[in-house]
C-alpha cells in the first residue's frame, strides 16, 4: 500500500413509497477503491434496500501512486426497477 487510505460512505435511500428496490453495485476501479460487499470483479450480488431504511456502502480509496495521478473510479447502481441507474463520480481529498 502508498500513502494512507480514506473511506466515505455512500447512502442509498428509497424516495418513494415503494417497499424494496433492488440495486446492483458495479465498481470500475478496484485496484485503487474498494466498496463493502463488492467482489474483486467490482460487481457484487444484488442489494436489496427498503423504503425508510438506507443502505449505507462505504467507499475506500487506497492509493497505490504517490503525487498526482489518475486514480479515479466510477460507481454504479443499476436496478431492474428504476428507469435510469445511479451513477457517481468524484474526488476524494
Amino acid at each position: 500500500m502508498t500513502g494512507r487510505w480514506t473511506r466515505q460512505d455512500i447512502v442509498l435511500d428509497v424516495p418513494t413509497t415503494q417497499d424494496v428496490i433492488t440495486v446492483q453495485p458495479m465498481l470500475s476501479n478496484t485496484n485503487n477503491f474498494i466498496l463493502e460487499d463488492c467482489s474483486a470483479g467490482g460487481s457484487t450480488t444484488p442489494l436489496e434496500i427498503s423504503a425508510g431504511c438506507p443502505l449505507i456502502m462505504p467507499l475506500t480509496f487506497v492509493p497505490t501512486m504517490l503525487g498526482a495521478a489518475d486514480q479515479t473510479a466510477t460507481v454504479v447502481f443499476r436496478s431492474p426497477q428504476v428507469c435510469n441507474s445511479l451513477s457517481l463520480v468524484g474526488n476524494i481529498s
